[in-house]
């Protein structure tokens, strides 16, 4: 799973334990054979899971890098060029043995954008629904085009997002 810096402090604080990604064309939510959410998955256009409750995920600041790792000690997070070797994978400062950062899904719902409350908003690492909402649409509607789109738009668009609620495996 893909979270900027701000995003994995958050999580190795406690503070982030919620994300919402963009609803996809031909993404689809499946319970495959259990009750509720038991076994909820997402899939995408091809039918490959993308996300499922129960499952763990790498991660990671950006598509196609290494997935992080984290000193349990003073919860700095570490990005390896390559994997570590049993040698290089302690953190100097803290002497203390290094872990893969995971994310484990623990539920899957679908809802619209604005439907966020105040107690998701903090679950999501910010401050209040407002802090939210701007960074957001900072990061899935401003990338490298800031004047095309302007915030109002958020409003009128209130699009469907998928709202995965985990927890960080250690």
């Amino acid at each position: 799973m893909i979270f900027c810096e701000e995003s994995v402090e958050a999580i190795l604080s406690g503070r982030k334990q919620q994300t919402r990604r963009l609803v996809k064309e031909n993404e689809r939510f499946n319970t495959q054979g259990g009750r509720g959410r038991t076994n909820a998955v997402v899939n995408d256009y091809s039918e490959k899971t993308k996300w499922q409750v129960g499952r763990d995920y790498s991660v990671q600041l950006g598509r196609g890098k290494k997935g992080l790792w984290y000193c349990p000690k003073c919860r700095m997070p570490y990005e390896f060029k390559t994997t570590p070797s049993k040698i290089r994978n302690t953190h100097v400062e803290c002497n203390t043995d290094m872990f893969p950062l995971r994310a484990r899904i623990t539920s899957i719902k679908k809802e619209r954008l604005l439907d966020i409350s105040e107690v998701d908003a903090k679950k999501e690492g910010y401050k209040d629904k407002q802090q939210f909402l701007i960074r957001f649409w900072t990061i899935n509607y401003l990338r490298g085009n800031k004047h095309s789109i302007v915030f109002d738009k958020l409003i009128k668009l209130n699009p469907f997002v998928w709202v995965l609620e985990f927890e960080a495996v250690k």
